[in-house]
């Protein structure tokens, strides 16, 4: 390709590019360096700026530089011609909106970090206060019945411990997903049969029918199942002691896409904060990790789906999961 090809694709790139011939004098400079470096400096000052970007003697693969209030990312390279050395290009890139979400995303995780070790201490301390308690009542007791009431409450007490250790490590846990075409309508039939709560739950379709045909989209199962599995037990929690139960979840196809509604009712009196359900650690439950949601949105959107929830004419909460077919 001969250089009045090139040089007019080149003139609108976003990344500076300088040429130099073999005795490294500037040849060309695309605009976006002026845009990059200074719009409103002379030619002079702009090429001299460009001299104390680049080192002479060696090539680099990428330096990153600060200049001014930027970050820029450079990357020279010699030209050659056989083995003869006609020119050098250099590459420059503003990269100090990317540097800087970088920071905020590293500023988050260590926040995230801090706020966990305390939740864990917190959790864990509890815990430990709660078992050595029972353990010294069951000490000083010889009543078979309390020894026997005491050690259930230590067990349940292992037992939460175990689902929050568990919790944690889906929460902070970051790997690939490898999904597989399945019918969501038979793992989540599969699901209610295994609680039997058919005579609780029912499947509809958009039209509140039974839902019969097979509707198949692109998951990993055994995550998917975990969010329907959460998804449901809360459900089961929000009408837990109600007169009137009502829990059902509708399938709503749509071109590219399946809506699922988990829909229940819930105690009028109750408060849930819709802007806090999705935050770490908030819970509704006595004995919540409050990180069963966070987790559950966190695998839908390693799906490329979203999870949303309403408040609905039930006084109870929707629960909207968009999958990819």
């Amino acid at each position: 390709m001969n250089k009045e090809l090139i040089l007019p694709l080149i003139k609108k790139l976003d990344i500076g590019i300088v040429f130099f011939d073999e005795e490294y004098n500037i040849s060309y400079i695309n605009d976006a360096v002026r845009n990059i470096i200074n719009k409103d400096i002379s030619d002079e000052e702009l090429e001299n700026t460009i001299y104390l970007f680049i080192a002479y003697k060696n090539d680099f693969e990428k330096k990153v530089i600060r200049y001014n209030s930027k970050v820029l990312e450079l990357s020279k390279k010699k030209i050659f011609d056989m083995e003869e050395m006609i020119g050098a290009v250099l590459l420059i890139k503003d990269v100090s909106l990317e540097k800087l979400t970088e920071e905020v995303e590293k500023q988050k995780l260590e926040q995230d970090k801090e706020q966990l070790a305390k939740y864990i201490a917190h959790e864990v301390r509890n815990s430990l206060n709660l078992i050595s308690g029972f353990t010294e009542l069951i000490q000083e007791s010889e009543d078979i019945l309390d020894i026997k009431e005491n050690i259930k409450v230590i067990f349940d007490e292992t037992k939460r411990m175990e689902k929050m250790v568990s919790d944690i490590l889906d929460y902070t846990k970051r790997e690939p997903l490898t999904l597989s075409r399945k019918n969501i309508v038979d793992i989540i039939k599969n699901l209610i049969h295994y609680k039997n709560i058919e005579h609780i739950v029912k499947l509809v379709d958009k039209n509140n029918n039974p839902i019969e045909k097979e509707i198949y989209v692109m998951v990993n199962e055994d995550k998917i199942k975990q969010v329907f599995l959460n998804l449901i037990d809360n459900g089961l929690s929000a009408i837990e002691g109600l007169e009137e139960k009502i829990f059902f979840i509708k399938f709503k196809e749509k071109e590219n896409s399946i809506e699922l509604h988990f829909i229940t009712n819930y105690d009028k009196n109750s408060f849930i904060s819709l802007s806090e359900l999705f935050k770490p650690y908030y819970t509704t439950k006595n004995k919540g990790t409050g990180l069963g949601l966070v987790i559950c949105k966190k695998i839908i959107e390693e799906h490329n789906g979203t999870i949303e929830v309403y408040k609905n004419e039930f006084h109870g909460l929707t629960f909207v999961i968009d999958l990819k077919k």
